[in-house]
């Protein structure tokens, strides 16, 4: 058994920009097989069958909306942040359950992270940590032979209370726990200082990128920190660190970009794959 999970990494951003379905699908493979499919998610192909596509869809969410019980997609290496959309291509017949079952009630999924020796245990029920990002259905394409393509748009993390059988796939009463975009706003000296920091960490590329993003885009707060944190090239223990971290994550952000640098310094592992 493989997992092969690709993303566009801060080395080639610059012709994306966070909330739009191009990029790569990312894709989850047993038996030894891998699949990394680039270009735009919503690609039309002959005889398959275009569901729905509902852009922004994540940003008409209020907690008193949301279900208490959704199903979670858990994943060894893919951490999702509110305000970040990720393709997935779906062809597991448990998740493709999933998939057919939400896109006509709630749209809801909860990303979360496997955990310890998942692997072993993976068509059973490894263990999770117990936080994660739910994302919106935002676009939708079945294919000829059942599987999905769709667009999942990050907008709030939550906290498993506890699993509820019932289903092919997994479910879990859920407590949402969203970060407000408040306590993540950056002044212009923490926009600064993030910049000076991913330009050390990444490279030139960096400046860049944050030229495209950040000064023609307008690029800010909470959507651009949660955009690096899903972004760069850190574990994903790492990044459930930040996401865990909710209204702290900049200066959790900080301190792990702190840490790799003088890690790097010393000779140990760099940023850039």
């Amino acid at each position: 058994m493989c997992f092969s999970i690709g993303h566009t990494s801060l080395r080639r951003l610059l012709p994306f920009c966070p909330g739009s379905p191009v990029g790569n699908y990312i894709s989850v493979c047993a038996g030894g097989e891998s699949f990394l499919h680039c270009g735009l998610c919503l690609d039309r192909r002959e005889g398959s069958d275009l569901i729905s596509t509902e852009p922004g869809a994540a940003r008409r969410s209020t907690v008193a909306d949301l279900p208490s019980i959704i199903p979670l997609f858990p994943l060894p290496n893919l951490v999702l942040f509110p305000g970040v959309s990720v393709p997935l291509h779906i062809f597991e017949p448990r998740y493709r359950e999933m998939v057919a079952e939400v896109a006509s009630d709630h749209r809801t999924i909860g990303m979360i992270l496997l955990k310890g020796d998942w692997e072993r245990e993976y068509y059973a029920q490894p263990d999770v940590f117990s936080v994660g990002c739910a994302g919106r259905i935002g676009g939708l394409l079945k294919l000829p032979d059942g599987r999905y393509n769709m667009v999942l748009e990050g907008f709030s993390e939550f906290r498993v209370i506890r699993e509820v059988r019932g289903r092919s796939y997994r479910q879990a009463e859920v407590q949402w726990i969203p970060t407000p975009p408040s306590a993540l706003r950056l002044d212009q000296e923490m926009m600064d200082g993030l910049r000076e920091m991913l330009v050390s960490y990444v490279g030139e590329v960096a400046a860049q990128a944050w030229q495209s993003l950040v000064v023609e885009r307008g690029l800010s707060g909470a959507q651009l920190v949660n955009f690096i944190c899903f972004q760069l090239d850190i574990t994903p223990l790492e990044k459930q660190t930040l996401l865990e971290a909710g209204a702290d994550r900049l200066n959790c952000l900080f301190d792990i970009l702190t840490f790799r640098l003088e890690e790097r310094k010393a000779g140990g592992s760099g940023g850039i794959q």
